[in-house]
């Protein structure tokens, strides 16, 4: 029987379909690192358990914890809803491979971009936890999601408090992703903001081992990347072609390669965010360092 926290099930393809009841809307080498952030961890796992290995350690009964509760494999097409705003939410999907979106469609029509669903990332929250789901995600690209019923996630952490608290140092990662947006949104001038959202999608693709050396896929439109940064696609092309003449950045066939991480950081005033892990023993990761 094949290990879903460990490969992918081809053949087993199931589309995610918005639905009231179930299915998916239940609910360049050598150089240093571009962010300075944590190397990857757990690699050749799944990434979600990577992302709450950096928080906490998992001793093999919570891993097998979290395999024991998937429910199914989801091979989901490009431009799907996955949740669906106004819908229940039921079930968390964790996203082994591809890129989405989180959005949320205003009354007059107009789609507002909350940010891009990368490898390790958890589908269903916080929308799991209201009545119905506060904003949609849809896929970009293909991707492969792992589905637990929320019922049975809710289970896991009651009985895991390593996996309870390790999620709990994952949400407020989160929190931080959405500060830096709202900074993007209102201080930031355009090009920083494009600087920022390449390093800050480095250092997201990075920590799960979906980066290689300073270079990452970005197969997103320069419309989604205006959409998340409050610029028209002209202006996010303009941005780009900037970074290029500078010598700061390169883009070749969805491949966005850092050329100087230095200098994009100070470009960006790109903060490189370690994450502290669980305190243990009365030791906090707030300590200040001397």
């Amino acid at each position: 029987m094949t290990d879903p926290l460990k490969q992918s099930v081809p053949g087993r393809t199931r589309k995610a379909q918005a639905s009231r009841g179930g299915g998916a809307n239940d609910g360049a080498g050598g150089r240093k690192a571009a962010t300075g952030e944590d190397a990857p961890t757990l690699s050749g796992t799944h990434p979600f358990l990577a992302r709450l290995a950096r928080y906490a350690p998992l001793p093999a009964a919570d891993v097998d914890g979290v395999r024991n509760a998937i429910e199914r494999v989801l091979a989901v097409p490009r431009k799907r809803d996955i949740v669906l705003e106004g819908y229940r939410c039921v079930t968390l999907h964790l996203v082994e491979h591809g890129f989405g979106i989180r959005y949320k469609l205003l009354p007059n029509g107009k789609r507002q971009i909350l940010g891009l669903v990368l490898a390790g990332d958890i589908v269903g929250l916080p929308s799991a936890a209201f009545n119905r789901a506060i904003y949609s995600v849809a896929s970009l690209t293909p991707m492969s999601l792992h589905a637990i019923p929320l019922k049975a996630f809710v289970g896991l952490c009651q009985t895991r408090p390593a996996v309870a608290m390790a999620m709990l140092w994952l949400r407020e990662r989160e929190q931080a992703y959405v500060a830096d947006h709202l900074i993007d949104i209102g201080r930031r001038a355009p090009l920083e903001r494009v600087a920022h959202f390449i390093l800050e999608t480095y250092a997201r693709l990075r920590a799960v081992g979906r980066a290689a050396g300073n270079a990452f896929e970005l197969p997103v439109s320069q419309e989604v990347i205006g959409d998340i940064l409050g610029l028209s696609a002209p202006h996010v092309n303009r941005m780009f072609r900037r970074l290029k003449e500078m010598n700061l950045v390169t883009v070749r066939d969805r491949l966005v390669a850092i050329e100087n991480p230095g200098e994009l950081r100070f470009l960006a005033r790109y903060e490189p965010r370690i994450t502290g892990r669980v305190p243990r023993d009365g030791h906090s990761p707030c300590a200040a360092r001397r």
